[in-house]
């Protein structure tokens, strides 16, 4: 039986990434298997799983931080002029504006 193998692929404007996992093999005869294969079987493919799911974890973690940084540089100049603004106000009354 060749390996398996259980993939991610994550698409975005700015790229794409594919992560992989190999999966543990069964022998062919499944009927023959005992209780220390079937756990053995299940205890590397609950750990490849959670390899699998921190490699994703990060990935997402990092795309939301290039997200975060991207916004930043585009809405940076005007939050720091309201922060200018609001720091020069600071303790005085806003007066009020009749539209």
């Amino acid at each position: 039986m060749s390996a398996q193998e259980i993939s991610v692929a994550y698409e975005s404007p700015s790229g794409s990434k594919t992560i992989q996992s190999t999966l543990p093999n069964l022998p062919h005869d499944k009927q023959q298997l005992g209780v220390k294969e079937k756990t053995e079987f299940l205890s590397t493919l609950r750990q490849n799983v959670r390899t699998l799911q921190a490699e994703v974890n990060e990935l997402l973690t990092q795309k939301m931080e290039e997200d975060k940084a991207t916004e930043a540089g585009k809405t940076g100049g005007k939050r720091r002029k309201d922060e200018e603004k609001a720091e020069e106000m600071y303790g005085e009354e806003q007066q009020e504006s009749d539209g």
